[in-house]
């Protein structure tokens, strides 16, 4: 009889170091390439009732960028840190990792416990540095950020400062469309707070520019109030 107990507690012991063990290991959760916003939100709600089955959980993500298509690589961020936030399940999202850039984008959901192994991914410092011949262009505006799958921050403004930062020669011009000086003035000062004060970019690289707002010419909804156009 000792000895079946002592055979039972050394079973037990050896499936709770095993537990403990498989508890330790990062599990992938969900993969994808590149989809839609609606699709891509269908997945992240999978991947959040999938925290809420396990309360000890934590979300770590891993974004294999395009090669070439900085801008877009960094839209999948966005919508995993805003949909997360619409949740209200930030504190559950550990870390958006930067996977190493390849020819198509990729996306990883993994699940992780407090001091558990990260995955072992091939990772990499995403640099956003232009073109020699790139043209001026419109990097956002107001109503690309409305809709479902919003920026987390205010016109993508933080994505705007990477680019602004990997460029030293690059500037910004920001053309806000307002029906008086005064909305636009408003409307300036938030900008300003974004990317010189909180995003450290030195206000000479930024010009503002007042365009009466036509409402006959384009509707309340769809008018894009603000241009946030980058010059290499």
């Amino acid at each position: 009889m000792k000895k079946f107990f002592f055979c039972l507690l050394i079973a037990t012991a050896f499936s709770v170091v095993n537990f403990s063990q498989s508890e330790l290991e990062p599990r992938l959760v969900d993969e994808m390439r590149a989809i839609h916003c609606n699709d891509f939100l269908a997945h992240l709600d999978g991947f959040i009732n999938e925290l809420q089955n396990d309360k000890s959980s934590e979300a770590y993500v891993v974004i294999f960028g395009k090669k070439g298509h900085e801008r877009e690589n960094l839209i999948y961020e966005d919508w995993v840190r805003g949909h997360f936030a619409e949740r209200e399940y930030s504190y559950r999202l550990n870390e958006i990792a930067r996977g190493k850039l390849g020819d198509s984008i990729r996306i990883q959901f993994w699940i992780i416990h407090p001091g558990s192994k990260l995955p072992e991914v091939e990772l990499e410092k995403w640099r956003f540095v232009l073109a020699e011949n790139t043209k001026p262009y419109v990097f956002t505006r107001s109503d690309w950020n409305d809709g479902l799958c919003p920026s987390p921050e205010y016109l993508g403004l933080d994505n705007f400062s990477e680019f602004l930062n990997d460029n030293p020669k690059s500037s910004g011009n920001i053309v806000i469309n307002e029906t008086s000086k005064t909305k636009f003035e408003t409307e300036k000062h938030r900008i300003q707070e974004l990317l010189i004060k909180k995003y450290g970019i030195s206000d000479r690289r930024l010009r503002f520019f007042f365009q009466k707002k036509d409402l006959e010419k384009y509707s309340e909804y769809y008018f894009p109030n603000v241009e946030v156009w980058l010059l290499p």
